[in-house]
């Protein structure tokens, strides 16, 4: 209540006045809450010395990872982080729990084109990080020691090393496949194949599940009397009870039915169930070929690379012609009113529909050619397509001379992030499946500096 009405020293005050008649685990509660009280009320001195005492005091895991977690926040603002870190990290429970308080600070290092402090930062989380973060670090490490960034002597590894480790830890396919690629340069084979991938490409639904098998003719009844909207959601909240085959089944049958949203929901779920790995057929489910006669003619038209431009796809809208997003963007690539009207006057389009999936490909590639041929560099077509233009220019100039892997490290919006990260693993698998293009081609296609 003292939060909801912005009342925090207040807050605090009351809390700890009362904190003395409570029971050990309340009064160690209390101190926390008023800790996170004088945090967001400025008054850091006093909410370090209480999150400190709940650090010290507490037996509970997860209320310890809390109080670090504010401990560090605070830290960021005062120049300690590093320092902070080193005395945290090997204390804290869960590293996961502090991705979202990391990701960013190492984006700020690459902008700041702090090489010091981010091959210390990897020392200081190695053995605790989230492993997703150490696959990031590590790649990043390995192409500050690669490019001469950071005196050699701030890196007591190789950069061979370095990528080694991206390629290993974590579930990021991105920097697997970005470590993967700078092996090859530095003559180590790269190791991967579409046959038995692994299960990173999946994300869990979230929710309650329950622990109630339905009955399988129940779940298929919705499918054959059309209803495969309550047949899916149905699913989706049994999914860790069901069996696989059902999950694949109907990832099945929603494909054939052009169902790919739905379809791709559903396979990232048998992924998650099914015990050894994703098969090619399986990938070519989780990453379908929808609109591929479309796709390869615009492509063609507008000089674009068809695997990009299907992974484009894939990712806006998962293949759902009809679907809009909160801020109004229509259908398969995600086109708001003004750009496609820009698009379709060049294309001499005096009417369209955006719903179409036909026209909204093809004023969409049009958009997304104009870019490429005004920027040069896939990546930063990517931004500019996700964040806008005007958006990209500050950061080039913001960035200026960071090669374009690094540049995507240093913006500052996690979803432009991770949408270059996203476009590229689909690149990929789409370069795989469709058109006979290694990863590395793939790769290079998008950061040709890591040859």
């Amino acid at each position: 209540a003292y939060f909801a009405v912005l009342r925090y020293e207040e807050g605090a005050e009351a809390l700890l006045g009362i904190s003395a008649d409570l029971s050990p685990r309340d009064r160690l509660a209390a101190l926390e809450m008023a800790g996170r009280l004088y945090r967001k009320g400025g008054n850091f001195t006093e909410a370090k010395r209480l999150l400190l005492d709940v650090v010290r005091d507490t037996a509970e895991a997860g209320q310890r990872d809390r109080a670090v977690w504010f401990l560090l926040d605070m830290e960021r603002h005062t120049g300690r982080l590093l320092e902070s870190i080193e005395q945290y990290a090997p204390r804290w429970h869960d590293p996961a729990y502090f991705a979202d308080l990391l990701e960013p600070e190492i984006s700020g290092f690459v902008a700041r084109r702090d090489w010091p402090g981010l091959l210390s930062l990897y020392r200081l989380l190695k053995g605790y990080g989230p492993p997703d973060t150490m696959a990031r670090l590590a790649y990043l490490a390995g192409r500050i020691v690669s490019l001469d960034l950071a005196e050699a002597s701030q890196s007591a590894l190789p950069p061979q090393a370095l990528y080694l480790e991206a390629r290993r830890v974590g579930e990021s396919s991105y920097y697997r496949f970005l470590a993967a690629t700078a092996l090859a340069d530095l003559g180590f084979p790269v190791e991967w194949t579409l046959e038995g991938e692994d299960r990173s490409l999946a994300e869990a639904p979230g929710g309650d599940q329950s622990p109630v098998d339905p009955p399988v003719e129940v779940i298929r009844g919705y499918f054959d009397y059309g209803l495969h909207e309550t047949g899916t959601e149905l699913l989706r909240s049994r999914w860790q009870s069901v069996s696989p085959e059902l999950l694949l089944e109907t990832a099945l049958l929603l494909n054939d039915r052009g169902e790919f949203l739905r379809s791709i929901r559903m396979m990232n779920l048998y992924a998650l169930r099914k015990e050894n790995g994703l098969d090619r057929s399986d990938l070519e489910i989780l990453y379908p070929r929808a609109y591929g006669e479309w796709i390869d003619e615009v492509s063609r038209d507008e000089n674009l690379p068809a695997p990009v431009f299907s992974a484009l796809v894939r990712e806006e809208s998962h293949f759902d012609p009809g679907i809009v997003s909160r801020s109004g963007a229509v259908g398969l690539t995600q086109l708001m009113s003004e750009t496609a009207a820009d698009s379709a006057r060049w294309l001499r389009m005096e009417e369209y529909d955006l719903r179409d999936p036909e026209q909204n490909l093809r004023i969409g590639a049009h958009h997304f050619s104009r870019l490429l041929m005004r920027l040069e560099d896939i990546p930063k077509t990517l931004m500019a397509y996700n964040a806008g233009l005007s958006r990209l220019r500050s950061w080039e100039r913001s960035f200026a001379g960071l090669p374009p892997d690094l540049l995507a490290e240093a913006v500052p919006y996690a979803e432009t992030r991770n949408y270059i990260h996203k476009i590229l693993v689909s690149a990929v698998y789409y370069g795989a499946l469709y058109y006979d293009r290694s990863l590395e081609q793939t790769v290079l296609s998008f950061f040709p500096g890591l040859r």
